[in-house]
């Protein structure tokens, strides 16, 4: 049986279990849960509609039902806290290589309300010309190179040869926005870890929030609401 192409798939990995936020990738937001939201967005570039859920949980299962995704059953030993996004994305690409032929795997987080299909397709062209993952990422805002230091007593630590010079001196220095990971499914299969070969593509600071906690989760909420 001839196995059909797709250029570009997307994966979605959504587990139940979280510490810090209950339920994460399904609580609501504003009014929807969560996870609905890249979905959302990636269904409405008729391009990007290959898109796939790996999931252990019944409860996500049932709640995306109704959004047209494709399932793929995520085993419990990569359900846990310890789990890297790596492996689970390899897990799947395995699960898919089986019916389909490949090229482009999309790692979108479930927490991901501010995604935007142009930073993707720009990523996947990087991605494509330097062999190697890419996503977006953020510049700090302040240089941590005058990063400050608190002592057990709460006062501050200003042993810092940094902290009385100027910001305009130091280097820029970019974090992961969390938001998506591409690359060719070969590259996925055969790294360890994602960072030690990849190109960052910056976006501004405003289209993304970090979502770690319930004080994140409400600034997000605000963000959102302004944008639209």
């Amino acid at each position: 049986m001839k196995k059909e192409y797709i250029k570009n798939i997307f994966i979605i990995p959504a587990r139940i279990g979280s510490k810090r936020i209950k339920k994460k990738n399904i609580k609501l937001f504003i009014n929807k849960p969560i996870i609905n939201y890249p979905i959302k967005i990636l269904q409405k570039n008729k391009q990007l509609n290959n898109i796939f859920v790996s999931t252990e949980s019944n409860i996500i299962k049932k709640c995306i039902q109704s959004m047209k995704v494709k399932i793929i059953h995520r085993p419990k030993y990569l359900s846990t806290d310890k789990s890297s996004t790596i492996n689970v994305i390899q897990h799947c690409i395995k699960q898919l290589k089986n019916k389909y032929k490949l090229k482009n795997i999309i790692c979108v987080y479930p927490c991901n309300p501010f995604l935007k299909t142009n930073d993707i397709n720009k990523c996947i062209k990087l991605s494509e010309k330097n062999n190697c993952f890419s996503y977006p990422i953020l510049k700090y805002s302040h240089p941590i190179q005058r990063a400050l230091t608190i002592k057990k007593n709460g006062r501050i630590k200003l042993k810092n040869k940094n902290s009385s010079k100027r910001t305009q001196i130091f280097k820029n220095f970019y974090h992961d926005a969390g938001q998506f990971y591409c690359a060719n499914y070969k590259i996925w299969l055969k790294s360890k870890d994602i960072l030690s070969n990849s190109i960052g593509y910056e976006i501004p600071k405003w289209r993304a929030v970090d979502i770690d906690n319930k004080d994140d989760w409400r600034q997000a909420e605000n963000l959102y609401k302004i944008l639209k």
